[in-house]
């Protein structure tokens, strides 16, 4: 963002979980605590954070953790080769429009029909949500 000396960037964040609910540029500068209107028990930090990738960390910004996995992956369509997953408990796996949510188990693919599925895993945050593509290829 572009400021002049009158303007102030400011990060609107929840102390709890340190997660950002937005952020912006306030003009003029002193005024960046009235952004808090409406946004109680919330806390302002003087810098634009992106939410999408960091949180607050002990009034500091933090990178997000990501899920320790690919974003895609290939199988044979043979109903035996798998892809296996280990997820955080109470990450949501959205597939066509159904959602289920885990246990703590690890996700696992497998199928015997070719095709390309896509699957959106949304993990407790702070973790960073993310698409994951498996191409079934067809059994030679």
């Amino acid at each position: 963002m572009v400021q002049n000396a009158n303007q102030s960037n400011y990060s609107i964040y929840y102390p709890e979980t340190g997660e950002v609910m937005c952020c912006g540029m306030c003009s003029p500068a002193d005024s960046v605590a009235n952004q808090l209107d409406g946004w109680p028990d919330h806390y302002v930090y003087s810098e634009a954070v992106d939410g999408e990738t960091h949180y607050m960390v002990e009034g500091a910004p933090a990178p997000r953790p990501e899920l320790a996995c690919a974003s895609s992956y290939s199988v044979t369509a043979d109903a035996q080769d798998e892809v296996t997953i280990a997820l955080p408990a109470g990450t949501a796996i959205t597939f066509q429009g159904e959602t289920s949510v885990t246990d703590g188990d690890d996700f696992a693919f497998t199928t015997d029909i070719p095709g390309t599925y896509v699957f959106r895993l949304t993990p407790p945050f702070p973790f960073i949500p993310l698409t994951l593509t498996i191409e079934a290829a067809d059994a030679v």
